[in-house]
């Protein structure tokens, strides 16, 4: 009884053994299995893809994937698994590359198909196939040893470089036949021996996707390409010739795909750099010429190379250090300025010859090294930086050196620059380059004729002006303090941004007057602040004067015979000054008092840009009222005054002297009537 039971248990056994061996290749299987399936693409694949057919037998095997109506793939055959062998089929047909932009992180777009066949084993495995990828004619076979490349050989005719290029999401540049050859095969030693090819033939640079990508016209530009490569082993001997109408690159040399050693020479001499702008990623313009070699390997590599870069006559001896920079000694001799702004697309802000060396090291703790520059003589271009900065700047000739020594990042520098506008000494800079770049400077400041700043100003000054103070530049801020005794008394401020404040203390008003290239009207001791806008033009002056008193002027000698008044003898203990600046147009509130007169003022308007005044203001002299207006030319202002109260005054006093007693009250009236 129990081995009839024994059996019947191992028969039902070996009946669930194999309906589960089974059962997963037939179409209830294949249903129970599509669900499992598309869970675990929808885990893995990088796009969304549906499984909409799935079928897999004892032998053979038909998948179906869509990708909404931008991807069709289909994979289909006969298998083994008891040779471990294939023979299947794979095609793909893409109607909307953008379907797979997330997969790339750029905006891919076009449309290619792909057919391939594979058949073999797992010793041997054959793949052939064709595309007709960016509009060419792709043919490949592959071969795979063990799941190793083995073998590949590919023939690419007629591809198109614009439609490659709009494939990858990149603007069409350029436009080119492209051809390629390609043969490669297991090398004994390890690696690959074979040979490969790449042309591009009847090339064009586009201007129009130049201009509207980068702004910049480029002349007609044609090219050809050729890569030639021979791989043996671990080595690739390389030799690449871009030949075009406006000069030619050529590099040639040896390198070892593992180690990265390379032995390889570059030269390039084109007389027009713009039809390149899309490698360097800003406009380009200019010729230039450069030669040197390369050499060394990941851990160490050498770039050494001369250029005339800008006109000049330059070098550099740069080190790599598992590809990124470890040291760098440069020199640079005459390099044109106006030619390097030509070359990077601005305009020629200045004229003039530069000179520089440096020698760095430790790039990656924030750079230590020697690096000296000097402009030894320049001028600026008027033209240019009035158009686009709206200052009209004169033609200054000017002259630079610097210097700087840094450690890990740290350090000290020189600098020392000398203008027809001014000179400007920093003798003790401190830099910080990490984590970002931080300047602190304090320095000397000799501006010798104010008068040439006006363009920057907006305002006739006179006199020089010394001041020292201290810089401080970071990524968030640009701060500027300054101190200086010019005036007689001290002025301190500080720029932050675009803001400008300002501190006067014990300020002479008189030497004020004449750097503001005003008449010499007032003398006194001043304190104020200024708070100014230089984004806005806008700002507020508040000042306050002590012992001021009236220089002899046109105001002076009106008054004196009228009111019997000599405003220069008066002493204005108390004199405060409330101005509101829009631009060029000033607003001010004046109150002045001495023991024989008053002054006050609302709203008296100065208007620097066309020099005028318009200024009314209510005065007592020995109790006298008045009213004084200003107007016309700032410098030359004409001064009138309301005399209606003195004349009524005057002719009452000459009534009560001179006109009999029965009379008086009748001519009193007669006299109030005429005024």
């Amino acid at each position: 009884m129990s081995r009839k039971l024994l059996l019947r248990t191992g028969a039902g056994l070996f009946f669930l053994l194999l309906v589960a061996l089974t059962l997963p290749f037939t179409p209830i299987g294949n249903s129970l299995l599509k669900p499992y399936v598309q869970k675990k693409i929808n885990e893995t694949s990088p796009i969304p893809l549906e499984l909409t057919q799935f079928r897999l037998g004892f032998s053979s095997f038909n998948l179906l994937f869509q990708g909404g109506e931008s991807l069709t793939a289909n994979l289909k055959g006969n298998y083994s698994l008891l040779s471990q062998s294939v023979d299947a089929l794979f095609d793909l047909k893409v109607n909307d590359l953008s379907y797979a932009s997330s997969l790339a992180s750029v905006p891919l777009q076009g449309a290619f198909t792909l057919s391939a066949k594979a058949s073999g084993n797992r010793e041997k495995l054959s793949i052939i196939g064709e595309s007709d990828i960016a509009q060419g004619e792709t043919k490949f076979l592959i071969e795979l040893r063990s799941f190793a490349l083995y073998s590949a050989i590919a023939n690419v005719k007629k591809a198109r470089l614009e439609t490659l290029l709009a494939t990858l999401g990149k603007p069409s540049y350029a436009k080119a036949a492209l051809y390629l050859d390609l043969k490669l095969e297991s090398a004994p030693e390890g690696g690959f021996k074979g040979e490969a090819e790449l042309l591009a033939n009847d090339g064009e640079a586009s201007k129009e996707v130049m201009k509207q990508e980068f702004d910049i016209i480029i002349p007609s530009t044609l090219f050809n390409l050729k890569l030639a490569s021979h791989f043996n082993g671990d080595n690739v001997a390389h030799n690449l010739k871009f030949a075009s109408n406006i000069g030619n690159i050529n590099t040639s040399g040896a390198t070892n795909l593992k180690t990265l050693a390379t032995d390889s020479l570059y030269a390039l001499d084109l007389s027009d750099l713009s039809p390149l702008t899309p490698l360097a990623g800003v406009p380009l313009r200019g010729k230039l010429k450069a030669q040197g070699t390369l050499k060394g390997d990941k851990k160490s590599l050498l770039l050494d190379g001369s250029t005339d870069l800008a006109g000049s006559q330059s070098s550099y001896l740069i080190t790599l250090q598992d590809l990124a920079p470890a040291t760098a000694d440069i020199s640079v001799s005459n390099l044109k300025l106006e030619r390097l702004l030509f070359m990077l697309g601005k305009p020629q802000y200045v004229t003039g010859n530069l000179n520089l060396n440096a020698s760095l090291k430790d790039f990656k703790e924030g750079i230590s090294g020697e690096l000296k520059m000097e402009v030894p003589s320049a001028i600026t271009s008027k033209e240019p930086i009035e158009r686009d900065f709206n200052l009209s700047m004169p033609a200054t000739k000017l002259s630079l050196a610097s210097s700087m020594l840094l450690h890990q990042g740290k350090g000290n520098a020189k600098i020392h620059l000398d203008s027809d506008l001014l000179k400007l000494v920093a003798p003790k800079v401190q830099v910080v380059t990490l984590p970002a770049l931080m300047i602190e400077a304090p320095y000397e400041l000799l501006i010798p004729d104010l008068s040439r700043l006006a363009f920057l100003t907006k305002q006739k000054l006179k006199g020089d002006l010394k001041a020292t103070g201290k810089i401080q530049h970071s990524p968030q801020s640009l701060i500027a303090d300054f101190f200086s005794q010019t005036l007689g008394g001290e002025v301190s401020g500080k720029l932050q941004n675009d803001d400008l404040s300002l501190k006067l203390s014990q300020v002479e008003f008189l030497e004020l007057l004449k750097m503001l290239d005003y008449p010499a009207l007032f003398s006194s001791k001043t304190d104020g602040s200024f708070l100014y806008n230089l984004t806005k033009e806008e700002g507020i002056l508040e000042a306050q004067a002590q012992k001021g008193r009236f220089l002899e002027n046109q105001l002076s000698l009106l008054l004196r015979p009228l009111f019997g008044i000599d405003l220069t003898k008066e002493v204005y203990n108390h004199a405060t000054l409330k101005s509101k600046i829009n631009k060029g147009v000033i607003l001010s509130d004046l109150a002045m008092k001495s023991q024989n007169t008053e002054l006050h003022s609302q709203n008296a308007l100065i208007d620097t840009d066309r020099n005028k005044i318009d200024a009314k203001l209510e005065a007592k002299f020995k109790d006298r009222p008045a009213t004084l207006t200003l107007e016309g030319a700032l410098d030359k202002p004409k001064i009138s005054i309301d005399t209606h109260g003195l004349l009524q005054d005057k002719a009452g006093k000459a009534v009560e002297k001179y006109v009999p007693e029965k009379v008086k009250e009748p001519v009193k009236n007669l006299i109030k009537g005429l005024f």
